[in-house]
């Protein structure tokens, strides 16, 4: 489905309806790939996309995956990483679709054991450090670690 499809439908719809997060099975793998790759994240040539069920959550528009994240549950620190929405969807949905996915992610690992929910996010990535920061996450002073608590 085109992105002119997708902004149709959040038209007739607001966006916070019309973006759905879940986990993402396993044939998603591709559309996790080509998101990744359109967003320049080195994806290597041998990496088996067909077997990630139940470590990737996605974004989806009426069925079209948007936007990723992974999801590594751990204790006492599980990880986010790769979180990423297409680039020509609108600024609306770009917004509802970060703060879904990291809120569904932040829930995923609580509820799984985690106490901290840490994320490397490149400094050039402002924007996304920024909304990180605005949904109660922690910034490394230099590198690129971001952290949140999950538990009190």
């Amino acid at each position: 489905m085109e992105t002119q499809a997708v902004e149709q439908v959040v038209k007739k719809v607001k966006p916070w309806k019309a973006v759905v997060i879940r986990v993402a099975r396993n044939e998603a793998g591709d559309a996790i790939r080509e998101l990744l790759v359109e967003a320049d994240v080195p994806v290597l040539v041998n990496t088996d996309w067909n077997d990630i069920f139940p470590h990737w959550l996605i974004a989806t528009v009426n069925d079209e995956v948007i936007g990723c994240l992974n999801i590594a549950p751990s204790k006492p620190f599980g990880y986010m990483n790769f979180l990423c929405v297409k680039q020509d969807v609108s600024k609306s949905i770009r917004a509802v679709a970060v703060k879904k996915l990291l809120l569904t992610a932040a829930a995923q690992l609580r509820e799984l054991g985690s106490d901290w929910a840490v994320s490397f996010v490149e400094n050039k990535l402002k924007s996304y450090r920024t909304v990180l920061k605005n949904n109660g996450c922690l910034l490394g002073p230099q590198g690129s670690a971001v952290i949140k608590r999950l538990r009190v």
